[in-house]
C-alpha cells in the first residue's frame, strides 16, 4: 500500500521555523530521512533542498547531507542554500570541510562571513520570516509501510507533490545512542547508526563490480555514519584482496563508535603482515578518535586486591592480538609477560589469555605467574575450570591453598 513519506515535516514546519529555526530535527527523524536519501540513485541535491527549506537542521545534519552529494559543484550549491535553515549557524562555517575544490570552499567561507556581518550589523531580534512553499514541493512517495521495509526491499523513491495541510508526525526508528551491551572501552563516534539506515550503504556497496569502486563509494558516503566494528566487519567481508580491506578498515577507524573493539577486526586478515599492519595503524591514530575514555571493567570490585586497577581495554586488546599470533605455548608466556611489563590484569581478562594455550601445563604455568599480577585475586579460583584434565585441576587448587602460586 502506497502513502506519502512527507520529507517536509509539516510539523517542524510551523513550530520550528517561526523561531529562525530554533530547534533542529531530532536524530531519530532525521536518521530516517537521512537513510531514505541514501538510497535515491539520483536527484538527492534537489530532494535535500527540500527537506531542509521546511525543517530545521543542525549544522552537524547538513554536513551530514553534504556528504551524500556528487561532488563539489553540488555540496557548495547546496551549503549556499541551506544557511537560513541551519540551528547553529555560528558552526556554520566548518561546513567548508566538505569541499575539496580551493576555489569553491573560499567563495563559501566569504559567502558565510559576509552574512554573518550584515546579520551583526542589523543588531535586531526580528527573525527572518519562512520562504513561501511552492504548491508543487518536491516530496518522495515510500512504497511500503515504513523507511524499513522501504530500504529492504529497495523499491524506488519517486516524486509525488506535496497534499499535507495538517502536520504529519512520523513514528521514529530506534538509534542507539548509549554504548554497546557489555562494552566498557573507549568510545569514537557517539551514536551508532541504525542498522536499517547502515544496510542503504552495504547495499550500494555490493552493487559495485570493481572493489576500486567499493573502496571510493565508502570514502564518501562513510562520513555521515557511525558505526560499530560488528557492521564494518560486515563491510570488509565484501573484499577479497587484502590491500582492499587493510584500506577500508584503516579508512573507516574514524568512524568507530567502539574504538577497543576494532583489534578484534584483524581476524578478518587471513596474513599475519596484514593483521600487525592494521594493529600497528590502531596504536598510531586511534587516540585522536577517541572522545569518551575507557571505563575499568573492575571499578566495583570490592574484595581482595593485588594491585591498584587492572589494565586498560586498549593496552589489553594489543596484548590479546599479540599473544594470538605466537604459536607455541611457551613462547606465547614470554611474549605476554614482555607486553604486561608492570601492569596487571583482572581474572577476566587471564581467563581470554589462558584460553589461547594448547596444553594444561603451559597453562598451569601460566597462572602461576599471572596470579602475583591479578587485580582480583578472590576470583582467581574460579580458572580451575579452564583444564582439561583432572591432574592439573588438583594441582592448580594444591598450589593456591599451599600459597605457592605466583611464586
Amino acid at each position: 500500500m502506497k502513502f506519502l513519506f512527507s520529507i517536509g515535516l509539516s510539523i517542524f514546519l510551523f513550530t520550528q521555523l517561526n523561531a529562525q529555526c530554533g530547534t533542529a530535527l531530532p536524530d531519530d527523524i532525521f536518521s530516517q530521512l537521512h537513510a531514505a536519501v541514501a538510497g535515491l540513485q539520483s536527484g538527492r541535491e534537489q530532494t535535500v533542498k527540500d527537506i531542509s527549506s521546511t525543517n530545521c537542521l543542525s549544522s552537524n545534519q547538513i554536513g551530514l547531507f553534504t556528504a551524500l552529494l556528487a561532488n563539489d559543484q553540488e555540496k557548495y550549491n547546496y551549503l549556499t542554500f541551506a544557511k537560513p535553515y541551519c540551528a547553529d549557524p555560528k558552526n556554520y562555517i566548518n561546513l567548508a570541510s566538505h569541499i575539496n575544490d580551493a576555489r569553491l570552499k573560499k567563495m563559501f567561507q566569504n559567502s558565510v562571513v559576509e552574512q554573518n556581518t550584515q546579520n551583526l550589523n542589523q543588531q535586531s531580534t526580528v527573525l527572518p520570516t519562512q520562504p513561501e512553499l511552492p504548491v508543487q514541493a518536491v516530496q518522495t512517495t515510500v512504497q511500503t509501510q515504513n523507511i524499513q521495509s522501504q530500504i529492504v526491499q529497495n523499491q524506488t523513491v519517486q516524486n509525488q507533490t506535496l497534499v499535507a495541510s495538517t502536520p504529519v508526525q512520523l513514528q521514529p526508528q530506534a538509534v542507539m545512542h548509549s554504548p554497546i551491551k557489555g562494552y566498557s572501552g573507549r568510545v569514537g563516534c557517539e551514536n551508532i547508526s541504525a542498522d536499517d539506515a547502515f544496510w542503504a550503504l552495504e547495499q550500494n556497496l555490493n552493487k559495485q563490480s570493481f572493489e576500486s569502486d567499493k573502496i571510493s563509494l565508502l570514502k564518501r558516503q562513510l562520513s555521515a555514519y557511525c558505526i560499530s566494528t560488528a557492521q564494518l566487519s560486515r563491510v570488509l567481508k565484501m573484499f577479497v584482496h587484502e590491500s582492499n580491506k587493510i584500506d577500508a578498515a584503516k579508512f573507516a577507524l574514524a568512524y568507530i563508535h567502539d574504538l577497543d573493539n576494532f583489534p578484534n577486526l584483524s581476524e578478518e586478515f587471513g596474513f599475519q603482515s596484514s593483521q600487525q599492519e592494521l594493529l600497528n595503524y590502531f596504536n598510531s591514530n586511534s587516540a585522536k578518535f577517541t572522545k569518551k575514555t575507557s571505563v575499568s571493567e573492575s571499578s566495583n570490585y570490592q574484595g581482595t586486591k593485588g594491585c591498584n586497577a587492572a589494565m586498560s581495554s586498549t593496552e589489553f586488546a594489543n596484548l590479546l592480538k599479540a599473544a594470538k599470533l605466537e604459536t607455541f605455548d611457551s613462547k606465547r608466556t614470554e611474549i605476554i609477560n614482555s607486553g604486561l611489563g608492570q601492569n596487571c590484569l583482572s581474572v577476566d581478562q587471564i581467563e581470554k589469555l589462558a584460553q589461547l594455550y594448547s596444553f594444561d601445563n603451559h597453562k598451569l604455568d601460566f597462572l602461576k605467574i599471572a596470579y602475583g599480577k591479578t587485580f582480583d585475586k578472590d576470583n582467581f579460583g574460579r580458572l580451575e575450570s579452564l583444564f582439561s584434565f583432572d591432574s592439573y585441576k588438583r594441582d592448580f587448587n594444591n598450589i593456591m591453598k599451599s600459597g605457592k602460586m605466583g611464586k
